[in-house]
């Protein structure tokens, strides 16, 4: 990626050199990948994801059944702010990405979502 020594300075150089169609192109290419989810008419902005909603449900699932927390009902705050995921790489984790999260979890039958907005809750089998 960068032209020369390397360094800072190399890689500054290169990302001044990197055009709005290269970033069209590699956001293509990640969406392809699941890695970006397209939002807004046209592909006016795009979500890029750091662990797919895929990974974050194996990740969260696997919280859940470690602490067995199956049979219970929490809300969206409690696992993403809650006392409990405080040591968890979810915690605080945006709460459009977990609601995809848990919208994988619920098309496994692993969960059931209900409620509104900030009332919200999810039951766990």
């Amino acid at each position: 990626m960068s032209s020369g020594g390397g360094g800072e300075g190399a890689l500054t150089g290169y990302v001044g050199r990197f055009k709005q169609r290269d970033a069209v192109e590699l956001l293509e290419y990640m969406a392809e990948e699941g890695d970006v989810e397209w939002e807004g008419v046209g592909k006016a902005a795009a979500i890029v994801y750091w662990k797919k909603p895929e990974e974050w449900a194996n990740v969260i699932y696997e919280w859940i059944d470690n602490t067995g927390q199956k049979g219970s009902v929490l809300t969206l705050y409690e696992i993403s702010e809650g006392d409990l995921t405080r040591n968890q790489e979810f915690h605080t984790i945006d709460p459009y990405v977990l609601r995809k999260a848990l919208d994988v979890l619920v098309r496994r039958s692993l969960a059931q979502v209900f409620g509104a907005n900030e009332e919200m809750g999810v039951k766990f089998f």
